[in-house]
């Protein structure tokens, strides 16, 4: 008997939530977001996270200098239940 297919891997940006490794659910709220937004949650953001492989492996990163990213990206704006933001960058190579 086959074993059941593994569902496929999508973006946060592409599905409109994430659950971090802490438990907290982040829902989507505006995205692609202007550069000027993106600078802004850089510093506001409450949790900051990169996706590499188009946003498939998004892990939570504790500083993160835009400048330093040698891969083109769109970055997207969640939100959890209190209002907190977060700041999800969507690599792509």
């Amino acid at each position: 008997m086959p074993e059941p297919a593994t569902p496929p891997r999508r973006s946060p940006a592409t599905t409109g939530h994430w659950t971090d490794p802490t438990g907290t659910t982040w829902s989507l709220r505006r995205g692609p977001l202007v550069p000027r937004r993106t600078r802004r949650l850089r510093t506001e953001a409450a949790l900051l996270v990169l996706g590499h492989s188009a946003g498939l492996d998004p892990q939570p990163v504790t500083a993160l200098d835009l400048a330093e990213l040698h891969a083109p990206y769109l970055a997207y704006e969640f939100t959890d239940a209190d209002g907190r933001a977060m700041l999800f960058l969507e690599l792509h190579c």
